[in-house]
């Protein structure tokens, strides 16, 4: 009878300490997705501005190269540097750059950024940004994470510096 009662409390004592472990194991773990999901939309706003700093439009796809191929002075720029000399000759004259920036760019966007992010892509200086890019699947200062990543974009002219934008890069998470 003694023997029986000794295995009774051992397994009456591994179910107590396994409710334990289950217990901790549920604390550790239940606030995890949400700082995942910050870190996703941090993690997406650089990652996709560290694309467009560090891809030449030599690298895209012949069909998002030929968008803008006509327009820029070198298929050896960076996406970014393209984009800046796009945004630049709009404002001095060219009347299709800034359109042509926009499509290239939302082109570029699409299969890498997600349609659950809602994000936003802008360029100017400190006074004046214009919007490039916006997708909303919902408004984007509605989202309860809106993560930033911005980057400063020179214009050049052979070897001399003509302009100089930031270029901001917004991802929203709801």
């Amino acid at each position: 009878m003694v023997r029986a009662r000794k295995g009774y409390f051992f397994v009456i004592d591994a179910l107590v300490a396994l409710a334990l472990l289950v217990i901790i194991a549920t604390a550790i773990y239940r606030p995890l997705p949400q700082k995942s999901r910050t870190l996703n939309a941090y993690m997406l706003a650089d990652n996709f501005l560290e694309y467009i700093s560090k891809t030449k439009v030599r690298d895209l796809p012949l069909e998002q190269q030929e968008t803008i191929e006509e327009n820029i002075s070198s298929i050896d720029l960076y996406l970014s540097e393209a984009i800046g000399e796009l945004y630049w000759k709009s404002i001095h004259g060219c009347s299709d750059c800034l359109t042509l920036a926009k499509t290239f760019l939302e082109e570029v966007s699409t299969p890498i950024i997600s349609p659950e992010y809602a994000y936003r892509v802008t360029i100017g200086d400190e006074n004046n940004m214009d919007v490039l890019l916006l997708r909303e699947p919902y408004g984007i200062n509605d989202s309860s994470i809106l993560a930033t990543s911005k980057k400063i974009v020179f214009v050049m002219n052979g070897t001399q510096l003509v302009e100089a934008y930031i270029l901001s890069i917004e991802v929203g998470i709801k």
